[in-house]
């Protein structure tokens, strides 16, 4: 219709670079984020977490959920490309992202098929240039916390078939520092980080990298801020089907996010309601996320 205006149309010059296995919002998202501010990078985030059923949401429940106000939003729909969050939400929807929640074994095969088919963003050569990192170094330390720690397990009795000189950190009873007396150049450290990464894990990337070693970061897209301060950063995305993961994919204070029209106790007022809040913020606390690889 004539007069009328797509978001092809309005954005296509302006349009960032694709990146393999990247939606065409994740694609701004990672072309823009090292410029957006630090609100801005936390609203980013909350998107890129939710852009399987971000037609489910309007822009006051992402407001809500990242904790960032809405004229933040509005400025960065707006450096992204886009007119407002319609026209975002469009976008996602021409890409075909789901429109809505899906349930049963179907939807959890065709999530980790998105799971898996996200590793192409790696066909880059960051992940080439990674594995000589590790095969070429002289020492391999491999840190994890929380749950991130199985992964980092795992990776190392994969690695410990091809290589010695692999050292798995935290040890009981040692602190990672201790451990990382004499690493430095000629050495590479991978560091896992998904969600939720304990309160100390800024000061634990800033020790790997002070170490002057290559640092190598596996994280999910949460971690995104922290992707020009390591050598080589490895997106994983963490996402599955079912609403269990509103509960499990909590903050980095180990916070779960809240569904759409759920109040906090405080909100509901009363004593129910604060007891409710709190048993909630416990289930957020115990529950490890739901890792979909």
């Amino acid at each position: 219709m004539e007069g009328k205006t797509t978001v092809t149309e309005i954005d296509e010059e302006s349009r960032p670079a694709a990146v393999e296995g990247a939606s065409p919002v994740e694609a701004r998202i990672m072309a823009t984020f090292p410029e957006l501010t630090g609100q801005e990078q936390r609203a980013a985030t909350t998107i890129l977490e939710h852009l399987e059923d971000l037609a489910t949401y309007s822009s006051a429940d992402l407001s809500g959920l990242s904790g960032v106000s809405r004229p933040t939003l509005s400025r960065l729909y707006r450096r992204l490309g886009y007119r407002g969050f319609a026209e975002l939400r469009h976008e996602a929807r021409q890409a075909g992202i789901p429109i809505g929640p899906s349930h049963g074994v179907q939807a959890h095969l065709s999530q980790e098929n998105r799971n898996i088919s996200h590793l192409g963003r790696l066909a880059d050569g960051r992940l080439q240039t990674a594995v000589q990192s590790i095969m070429s170094a002289s020492d391999l330390v491999i840190v994890g916390y929380r749950n991130s720690y199985p992964v980092a397990m795992h990776l190392r009795e994969q690695l410990v078939q091809l290589r010695g000189g692999i050292r798995l950190l935290p040890l009981p009873g040692q602190t990672v520092a201790e451990e990382m007396v004499g690493v430095g150049p000629g050495d590479t450290i991978v560091l896992v980080g998904l969600r939720r990464r304990i309160a100390g894990f800024e000061a634990l990337l800033k020790m790997c990298v002070a170490s002057r070693a290559e640092v190598i970061l596996i994280a999910d897209n949460s971690a995104l801020r922290y992707a020009d301060q390591v050598t080589q950063f490895l997106p994983c995305s963490l996402d599955s089907s079912g609403t269990v993961q509103l509960l499990c994919h909590g903050d980095e204070s180990g916070r779960p996010h809240r569904q759409r029209g759920q109040h906090t106790g405080r909100a509901a007022g009363g004593a129910a309601g604060r007891a409710d809040h709190r048993r909630v913020r416990r289930a957020g606390r115990d529950r490890a996320p739901l890792i979909g690889l």
